[in-house]
């Protein structure tokens, strides 16, 4: 089964004191993940030109954030999601006075979690919904729970952060 391509951008905002990691609860409104914590981005257009361009479009299509406001840092590897998805997801880091407007047709929510906190293997938990299905791993963050291909990108965002430790210094990002 061929899969529809998509791209997120998994945005680290640079507070001076600890960087954060922005990201949206889905409305009701969508067709796909409907109230699900998630990254701005979404499915590939046949006008963009790579995953890159689709994930800065569906930012700023959802949250406002426009491509000139975001330093993209580096790739991760593609995934592919139960749901039919292979997304590309890209790290960028923005500004802390960058303000956003979100789409509220397709967007209930903004918010950011510490990195430090998605770092921490003590937040990481195992959720069992049905006994015939194995358990769920999921990060619960306030009234948050961030899971399934989320979660395995931030899983990959937490374990990419050594080997590029030189690129997220030049822009002040240390995990504290």
């Amino acid at each position: 089964m061929n899969k529809e391509k998509a791209a997120v951008l998994i945005p680290i905002i640079k507070h001076a004191i600890e960087p954060t990691v922005l990201f949206i609860l889905r409305s009701h409104k969508v067709k796909h993940h409907k109230g699900q914590v998630s990254f701005p981005g979404g499915s590939t257009n046949s006008s963009d030109l790579s995953a890159k361009t689709t994930a800065l479009r569906e930012t700023e299509e959802e949250i406002g954030l426009k491509a000139g406001d975001i330093k993209i840092l580096y790739q991760l590897p593609e995934i592919d999601t139960a749901s039919g998805f292979n997304v590309t997801p890209f790290v960028g880091s923005i500004s802390p006075e960058t303000k956003f407007t979100r789409d509220t047709n397709e967007v209930k929510e903004i918010f950011e979690v510490p990195l430090s906190f998605l770092a921490d293997k003590k937040n990481i938990h195992s959720i069992q919904l049905n006994p015939r299905i194995k358990p769920y791993t999921v990060i619960k963050y306030d009234k948050f729970t961030i899971w399934g291909a989320t979660a395995m990108m931030v899983f990959m965002l937490i374990d990419s952060l050594p080997q590029h430790a030189n690129v997220l210094a030049t822009e002040n990002i240390f995990l504290t």
